[in-house]
């Protein structure tokens, strides 16, 4: 398993929330394997989405939940500090070096240097 994907899934343990169903959530279109975001409930059915798909920014989309996988938001700073605070072996002095190294420039996990996310990955995988 990758350590990013690690991560991710120790945040969504820790917060669920990443990946729920509303405004912002990532998923990915089942049929044509497109990255989507959901912008809102469809107001023509009751269980679809309008979706913005940033690689065809002019065409609508709106789609069944049945035909696309969620993805979820973005990990953020916060989810990796809550991930952290819900090891038995909490450390403030860790959690603060977690703080330094995040690179607050688009706060996303995906963004973090090498170092960071092996910082990361080794303070959760312990």
């Amino acid at each position: 398993m990758n350590k990013i994907k690690f991560i991710r899934e120790k945040c969504i343990e820790a917060n669920p929330e990443i990946v729920e169903l509303k405004f912002g959530c990532e998923v990915k279109i089942i049929r044509s394997g497109v990255r989507a975001i959901l912008i809102s409930p469809s107001e023509i059915d009751l269980v679809a989405w309008n979706l913005f798909v940033p690689s065809n920014p002019f065409v609508d989309y709106i789609e069944n939940e049945a035909t696309f996988k969620i993805i979820g938001r973005p990990i953020r700073l916060a989810d990796v500090l809550l991930a952290y605070s819900f090891r038995e072996r909490f450390n403030a002095t860790t959690w603060g070096s977690l703080a330094g190294k995040w690179s607050l420039i688009g706060n996303n996990l995906n963004n973090q240097s090498k170092e960071t996310i092996d910082f990361i990955y080794d303070i959760l995988k312990a």
